[in-house]
C-alpha cells in the first residue's frame, strides 16, 4: 500500500467504499504482482474519469452552508429558541461539507470513494433508524463494534436465565453512555470547562427512547399487530424529538463557552493568515 494512502486512511475517520474505488483495486493488484502500487494505469484514470463527480455534492452542501451562515448574520433579529433550532441545522451541514470535502480529496488524488458518513438523517422514521443507520455512520460503526457487540456478548453470557431482551437493552444504554462521556471529555478540552453532564443526559434520553422503541415493537410483534405509524408522521416526530432534545441539553454547554464566538474568531485568523500568504506569494512573483 502506498504511504499516503496508508496515512489518509489511518488518520482520517473514514471508510473506503471498495465497490466503486478503482485505485483500491488496482493497488491491491500491483502490490500482489511486486509492482510498483502508487502507479494507476490509465484505463483505470478512464474509469475514474466516467464516474459521478463528488465535486457536485460539496457545491450543494457548501452553498447551503453558505446560506445557514448569512441567516447567522441576523441572530441579534432572532429569537434564541430559533437560533437553538438553527444550530441542529448548521452542526448537521457543517459535518457533511467536512466529510464532503474528505471525499473530493480523496477522489481526487488517489481515486478513491468513501462511504458516506451520513444517510440522510431527516428521512428516519425511528430513532433506532436514525443512530443506528443514518446519523454519523462511521462513529455508529465504532461504538457498534467496540461497546455495542462486546456489551452485549458479556450480559448474554451472565443472564441465560433472564431473557433475550436484557443483553440488547444493556449493550443499547452502554454504547449511548460512552458517546455521551466521549462528546463530554471532547468538550472539556475544548472549553477547559468541568463537566455539566448535559451531553450525557442527552444521549442516555436518546438511549432510554430507543430502549422503549424496542420495547414496543417487540411487544406488538409478540401481540400480531401489523399497525404502523404514517411514515411522514414518524420522520417529523423522529427529528423533532432530536432537535428538541438537542436544544435543551446539547447545545446549552456548547454555548457557555461561546463556542460560535471561537469558530469565527478562528475563521477570521485563518482569512488572514491566507490572505498575508498570498499577499507574501505574489510580492515574491514579482520579485518585490
Amino acid at each position: 500500500m502506498p504511504l499516503i494512502l496508508f496515512i489518509f486512511i489511518a488518520y482520517l475517520p473514514i471508510k473506503i467504499n471498495h465497490k466503486n474505488s478503482t485505485t483500491t483495486a488496482t493497488t491491491k493488484l500491483n502490490f500482489e504482482n511486486q509492482e510498483d502500487p502508487s502507479k494507476i494505469g490509465s484505463e483505470n484514470k478512464e474509469k475514474i474519469a466516467n464516474q459521478e463527480h463528488p465535486f457536485l455534492n460539496l457545491i450543494q452542501k457548501t452553498i447551503f452552508q453558505a446560506l445557514l451562515w448569512i441567516v447567522y448574520q441576523l441572530k441579534q433579529y432572532m429569537h434564541p429558541k430559533f437560533m437553538l433550532a438553527y444550530y441542529c441545522f448548521y452542526v448537521y451541514i457543517s459535518a457533511e461539507v467536512l466529510m464532503a470535502t474528505v471525499s473530493v480529496l480523496a477522489w481526487a488524488l488517489l481515486g478513491l470513494e468513501l462511504e458516506p458518513h451520513f444517510n440522510k438523517p431527516y428521512m428516519a422514521t425511528s430513532l433506532q433508524d436514525f443512530w443506528g443507520r443514518r446519523w454519523n455512520l462511521m462513529a455508529s460503526n465504532a461504538l457498534r463494534s467496540s461497546v455495542y457487540e462486546p456489551l452485549k456478548r458479556w450480559v448474554s453470557s451472565r443472564s441465560h436465565d433472564i431473557g433475550a431482551m436484557l443483553p440488547r437493552i444493556v449493550a443499547v444504554m452502554g454504547t449511548f453512555v460512552a458517546s455521551g462521556l466521549v462528546h463530554e471529555i471532547a468538550l472539556y478540552y475544548f472549553a477547559r470547562m468541568r463537566p455539566s453532564w448535559e451531553m450525557t443526559g442527552f444521549f442516555v434520553l436518546q438511549g432510554l427512547v430507543v430502549i422503549v422503541e424496542i420495547v414496543v415493537k417487540k411487544f406488538l410483534l409478540m401481540k400480531g399487530f401489523a399497525w404502523r405509524m404514517n411514515i411522514v408522521v414518524s420522520r417529523v416526530l423522529v427529528v423533532g424529538f432530536v432537535m428538541v432534545s438537542a436544544m435543551c441539553l446539547f447545545f446549552p454547554p456548547v454555548l457557555k463557552f461561546n463556542a460560535v464566538v471561537r469558530l469565527e474568531r478562528e475563521v477570521g485568523a485563518m482569512g488572514e493568515f491566507l490572505k498575508c500568504s498570498l499577499i507574501m506569494l505574489i510580492s515574491f512573483v514579482n520579485g518585490k
